[in-house]
């Protein structure tokens, strides 16, 4: 997360506006991008979901274009020393919204680095987003306090709905 001084939350609408107006330069710098997390939950139709910031999955070359295409983008000096997560890791400020890009993301699982992929892309209007079951993988895979609260809330929706015999995905 950056240490800037942006507001804590923005509607679903502001973030889309957001980053339908960077989409393009997403798109130049790195074909593959995504928009996983929060966001993606709540772009899945899950609008519960508190969203502060977008995080979009590049390749590490992606984050370094972007860098070059959007000279506001700000690269953190590095990834924080034995994190669980390390990437070529930046943000930029669009329209009062924070976008965090994680370049060739990976997340230390089991003992070892797994790079954090997308295998379903939903695309609407321009923006790339993890699909539902994949939001889930992520969120398992992540493991933090915060992620395993989301698979409760996941789960109680579930059941809440009457489809509690079903696969979480």
């Amino acid at each position: 997360m950056a240490t800037s001084s942006l507001p804590s939350r923005k509607s679903l609408g502001e973030i889309v506006r957001a980053v339908r107006t960077v989409s393009p330069l997403l798109s130049q710098a790195d074909a593959s991008w995504c928009i996983y997390g929060s966001c993606a939950l709540a772009l899945n139709g899950l609008t519960h979901v508190e969203v502060h910031d977008v995080d979009i999955l590049m390749t590490e070359d992606g984050v370094r274009q972007l860098l070059a295409l959007l000279p506001q983008t700000h690269l953190y000096d590095e990834d924080a020393p034995g994190g669980r997560f390390r990437s070529l890791h930046a943000w930029v400020d669009v329209e009062g919204v924070e976008i965090d890009l994680s370049g060739g993301l990976e997340v230390h699982h089991e003992g070892s680095w797994t790079p954090v992929r997308v295998n379903s892309v939903q695309q609407h209007d321009g923006i790339r987003y993890a699909s539902l079951q994949d939001c889930v993988r992520l969120l398992r895979l992540f493991g933090r306090p915060k992620d395993l609260q989301r698979l409760d809330t996941l789960r109680f929706l579930r059941y809440s709905l009457g489809t509690n015999n079903e696969p979480l995905w």
